[in-house]
Formats: structure tokens, sequence, C-alpha cells
């Protein structure tokens, strides 16, 4: 197993869960009276913004730095 896959793996297993917590302290923010639809966009967010991260993520991972291959 390569050190960069190690290294994803540990970014999800620890950074996914913090980023979790995160967003529930933020949501805890929000005051409690506040409707349901108010609170979806919130949701919709912090929902999808985690997936931004991954995909860079997973093509450093994928890069062999030992490789002689140049793409264009």
């Amino acid at each position: 197993m390569r050190w960069r896959t190690i290294i994803l793996i540990l970014v999800i297993l620890i950074g996914l869960p913090v980023y979790i917590w995160a967003a529930m302290a933020a949501l805890s923010l929000i005051p409690d009276g506040w409707p349901v639809l108010a609170k979806t966009p919130f949701y919709l967010i912090a929902g999808i913004l985690w997936a931004f991260f991954l995909p860079p993520l997973f093509r450093w991972s994928a890069k062999d730095p030992n490789s002689q291959f140049e793409p264009k």
C-alpha cells in the first residue's frame, strides 16, 4: 500500500467526522425557533460542500511519482 493511499484513508476516516462535527456545531448556532425550510439551505450547502474537497485528494492519491508518463 502506497503512503498516499494511507494518507487518503486517514483524511477520510478522520477528516470527514471532523467536518461533520464542525457542521453540527455551526448548525447549533442557528436559533431553535427557525422553521425547517429556513435551515434547508444550510443542510444543502453542508451536505454538498464536502464533496468538492475529495476529488482533488483522490487525484493526488492516484498520482504515481515514479511514473515517466507526462499527461498532456
